[in-house]
């Protein structure tokens, strides 16, 4: 099922360059660095060809601030010269050396060593995604991701199961999500002097 990005929003929701350089702590991981910026992304799901959900090459402006030691991701969708606050996340370094990253707002909460810019984790009980609120043949999901982060973007694969009521599992996707940086930021510019980064 292809949707517009427009559509895709208001439900809920390779280029290289450098980075821009932000206002932030000389200390701030290189992969929390690379979260942010100007990015192409397409997102893949592929179920069982009749839920199959895509959406190819939207443009997200995401903003990167720190508060107290916890790192906050916020992602922009622009449709247009539209500017549509999509969804957020916070990365925190706990005590044993692993993040967490809490996407939101109530989706879910990723736990995980981060090894040469990679976090890997499962994240059971997570509510149905936006992309799903429709569906009621299943009432959660138990994910599995890993995120390879780089200075040209990043790419999420996720291993979902879908898990009716009752505990069985319905149906199991396999999703494909990549951020592709822009050359520079200037796709983003509108959405970049409304939401700076730090």
């Amino acid at each position: 099922m292809k949707i517009s990005l427009a559509a895709a929003l208001s439900v809920g929701t390779i280029l290289s360059g450098a980075c821009d350089a932000y206002a932030l702590s000389p200390s701030t991981p290189m992969h929390i660095q690379n979260l942010q910026g100007c990015f192409r992304v397409s997102y893949r799901f592929v179920e069982d060809g009749k839920h199959d959900y895509e959406i190819k090459d939207a443009l997200e402006w995401i903003t990167l601030k720190e508060q107290s030691g916890v790192y906050v991701v916020q992602h922009y969708g622009l449709y247009g010269t539209e500017i549509v606050e999509h969804f957020n996340e916070t990365w925190s370094l706990l005590s044993d050396g692993r993040w967490r990253q809490d996407v939101g707002p109530s989706r879910y909460t990723c736990l995980s060593e981060v090894k040469m810019g990679q976090l890997h984790c499962s994240s059971p009980g997570a509510p149905k995604p936006t992309r799903d609120a429709r569906r009621i043949d299943y009432n959660l999901l138990n994910r599995v991701s890993t995120i390879q982060i780089t200075p040209k973007g990043w790419v999420q694969n996720e291993m979902n199961d879908k898990v009716a009521k009752g505990g069985q599992v319905v149906a199991t996707e396999v999703g494909w999500v990549e951020y592709r940086r822009t050359a520079d930021d200037a796709p983003c510019e509108n959405a970049k002097r409304l939401h700076p980064s730090e």
